[in-house]
C-alpha cells in the first residue's frame, strides 16, 4: 500500500500526527518514546498473562521481588535495564528482539 492511499484512509486527525511526524523532529522523538514506554510494558504483561505466570512467579524466576514487576508493568517511562528485560523474556520462554527502524 502506497504511503498516499495509506493518507486517505485516516481521519483528519491522524493526518495531523502524521504531518507532525513528519516535519517535527522534537514531535517524533517524544512520540515514538511515548510509544516505546507504553508497549514494552505491556507486551511483556501480555506475554506473563498468556504463560499463566504471576508477577511473583515471574519475580522469582529473575531473582526480584514481586513488586519490581509491578513497577515495571506500570512503568511510564523508558528506564529499563536491557538486562532486566532479557531475563523477563528469557524466564517467559521468549525472545526479546530489538529492532531499530530508519525514518
Amino acid at each position: 500500500m502506497s504511503e498516499e492511499s495509506t493518507l486517505r484512509e485516516l481521519s483528519p486527525i491522524d493526518l495531523s500526527v502524521a504531518g507532525r511526524l513528519r516535519r517535527d523532529p522534537d514531535f517524533r522523538r517524544e512520540w515514538f518514546r511515548a510509544e516505546l514506554e507504553e508497549s514494552v510494558p505491556a507486551s511483556f504483561k501480555a506475554l506473563r498473562e498468556r504463560r499463566k505466570m504471576t508477577q511473583g512467579e515471574l519475580a522469582r524466576a529473575i531473582n526480584t521481588k514481586q513488586p519490581a514487576i509491578s513497577r515495571f508493568e506500570k512503568s511510564s517511562e523508558a528506564v529499563w535495564e536491557f538486562q532486566n528485560l532479557l531475563r523477563m523474556a528469557e524466564a517467559m520462554n521468549a525472545r526479546l528482539r530489538v529492532v531499530i527502524e530508519a525514518l
